[in-house]
Parts: C-alpha cells; sequence; structure tokens
C-alpha cells in the first residue's frame, strides 16, 4: 500500500515520464497501459528571473548537506532571517529565502506524492527508466533531486533527458496526418488506452503529500 517502502518490484520495464514547470505533467506506462496526471507545481520549478528551479534544488541540497537547512525545511540563523545571499552574475546578489525553500517543498510534495501514485496504480512495477522534459531535465543534478526527495533514491542511473516533447509530439503529429500515416479514428485508438487520474480525489494524495515535504533522500 502507499506509504511502504518504495522498492519495486522486479518485471517488466515501465517508463515514467515527467514535465516540471507551474504544472507538473506526469505518465507512466508499461507499452499496454498508461495512466496520466498533473499536478499544480507553481512557479518553484520555473524560476523568478534570479534563480532557475533547478539551481534551486541543487542549492536546497548543498544547504542540507552543510547542515544550514534541515529536513523539515527550516533555515538555520542568521540564514532564517535574512536569506541565503547568491551571487547572481557578476555584482548582482540574491537571497534564497524561507519562503522560496516552502514552495519548492510544497511542488516537490505534490510531485513526489504523484509519482508514487501512479507507480502504485501501475502495480508497483521495476521503473526502467525515467524521461524528463523540457529544458529542467538537461539541467536537473539528479543527485540533488534525490537529496531532496523530489525522485526516489532507486531511480539513480536511470533518469534521461529527453527534451521538448511537447513540440517534438506536435510535430510528429502533424508530419503523420500530412503524409496519411494516421487519421483522427487511429490517432484516438492509440490514445483510447490512456487513463487519466484526478490526484486530489485520491485517498492516498494528501498522506503521500504530507510525508515527501520532508526534504531527505528516500
Amino acid at each position: 500500500t502507499a506509504g511502504e517502502e518504495e522498492k519495486p518490484v522486479a518485471g517488466r520495464q515501465t517508463v515514467l515520464f515527467v514535465d516540471l514547470g507551474t504544472n507538473g505533467e506526469m505518465a507512466i506506462t508499461d507499452g499496454r497501459r498508461m495512466i496520466v496526471t498533473a499536478t499544480a507545481a507553481g512557479p518553484a520549478f520555473e524560476g523568478d528571473g534570479t534563480m532557475i528551479g533547478t539551481d534551486r534544488i541543487a542549492l536546497t541540497a548543498r544547504l542540507l548537506r552543510r547542515g544550514i537547512l534541515d529536513e523539515t525545511g527550516l533555515l538555520a540563523e542568521p540564514y532564517f532571517t535574512e536569506g541565503v545571499q547568491i551571487e547572481n552574475g557578476k555584482k548582482s546578489v540574491c537571497y534564497f529565502k524561507q519562503e522560496d525553500i516552502r514552495a519548492l517543498q510544497m511542488a516537490k510534495a505534490a510531485v513526489r506524492a504523484g509519482v508514487e501514485i501512479l507507480w502504485e496504480m501501475m502495480g508497483r512495477p521495476e521503473i526502467g527508466r525515467v524521461c524528463l522534459a523540457g529544458g529542467f531535465g538537461y539541467y536537473l543534478d539528479v543527485e540533488a533531486a534525490v537529496a531532496i526527495g523530489l525522485l526516489p533514491a532507486y531511480m539513480r542511473g536511470r533518469v534521461q533527458a529527453v527534451g521538448n516533447t511537447s513540440l517534438a509530439g506536435a510535430y510528429e503529429l502533424g508530419r503523420d496526418l500530412s503524409f496519411g500515416r494516421t487519421d483522427a479514428s487511429r490517432l484516438e485508438e492509440r490514445t483510447a488506452f490512456a487513463e487519466s487520474v484526478n490526484l486530489a480525489e485520491t485517498e492516498q494524495f494528501e498522506g503521500l503529500y504530507l510525508k515527501y515535504m520532508s526534504l531527505e533522500e528516500n
């Protein structure tokens, strides 16, 4: 059941897809079945013009290692009051503050809960590949993502950046429609097996969300 130790069940290879932005879109498939969902992540993964989302994750992991930040997301003084000073360019300075960490915690907890719910609904299979879409996937420090609990520890070595999949998918669909390789009916058949899940309506989401607010490897 959800909340137990997250160990994959050996067997068929399953692929997890994650696109992190203002909304965290996720899908899991074993080639026969596909389950999709999305969760609100806010601006934490997008950045605010001073620091991009992947930098926030890397910095949070570094603060944890140094003991400046604990697993509850609390900054030690004087950083709790003043924030952590970050050099941004040659002379510009920004501050990573307590509210920034809270925003990241809430976003990562929602995404991690969604990942686990999809995995549970798929039958707890072994996930052979994790596809991270968009620029986020290219710049993400996987070790940092594991350190703060955004990704399960067993996914080390299985993460692959796959680029702008929305654009690539739209291009391939337009090409196939233009050359008669597919049509509306065939496209409907290919997507009919996808199951959409509303995380807010699942029994596990609230409990998993609270569990994964903690910033720690698990």
